[in-house]
């Protein structure tokens, strides 16, 4: 027997021998891999969490109040509300209920910079809301005073082609100027026969797409 059969003799034979091993296994009667935290208590398992902190972003707080925060949390705080509102040093001042000094070296420590006046009204509004000084509203947008257009003196506007005893006009005006400008187109010596049919009513005269006929040039 040359290497070469021995070995694939082998390989055959080990290859029967774990087959016949996993068809005989028993399944099912093994025992449970048990892992370190299943010997705990309710009590232990417990205490391996951490405790979960909630802090207030949208409500005022004092300066001792945001000492207790961490401090990404505090910075975080602070910018906010500069860039929000835009506060002035006088107003956390007021807030954190301590000396202007304190809240200089507080901000000047997280590397917040010093807010500057409010910017516009809203702002401020924002604020005050913020610090449950006044209820919230929107705030009222200036009223724009509607100027009305000064009337539209009547006028005869001609749009029609054609001779003086054919004629298509297109009036636009006042009944009374109408009936005044009418003649002044007409030889007053002859006799006419007049078609009225009034297309649509306006308060105020258009002149657009029209080219205005005077009758008293």
């Amino acid at each position: 027997m040359n290497d070469e059969t021995y070995c694939f003799v082998q390989d055959n034979k080990a290859r029967k021998q774990m087959a016949y091993g996993a068809k005989k296994k028993v399944r099912g009667g093994g025992k449970t891999v048990i892992m370190p935290s299943d010997n705990l208590t309710a009590k232990q398992r417990k205490e391996l969490n951490s405790k979960v902190a909630t802090y207030a972003m949208d409500k005022p707080h004092t300066y001792y109040e945001l000492l207790a925060f961490p401090k990404d949390i505090r910075k975080e705080y602070l910018q906010g509300l500069v860039d929000k509102y835009h506060p002035s040093i006088h107003d956390l001042t007021a807030m954190m209920h301590v000396k202007r000094q304190t809240v200089d070296e507080l901000l000047k420590s997280l590397g917040v910079e010093t807010p500057r006046y409010y910017r516009n009204p809203t702002e401020k509004f924002e604020w005050r809301v913020f610090m449950g000084e006044t209820a919230k509203q929107p705030v009222p947008e200036p009223e724009l005073v509607k100027q009305e257009a000064a009337p539209a003196s009547p006028m005869l506007i001609y749009t029609g082609i054609g001779d003086i005893d054919h004629l298509s006009l297109h009036v636009v005006g006042k009944p009374l100027q109408v009936a005044n400008g009418i003649p002044k187109l007409l030889d007053a010596n002859r006799q006419y026969y007049f078609s009225i049919n009034i297309t649509e009513v306006k308060e105020e005269c258009s002149m657009e797409d029209s080219r205005e006929f005077d009758p008293d040039p």
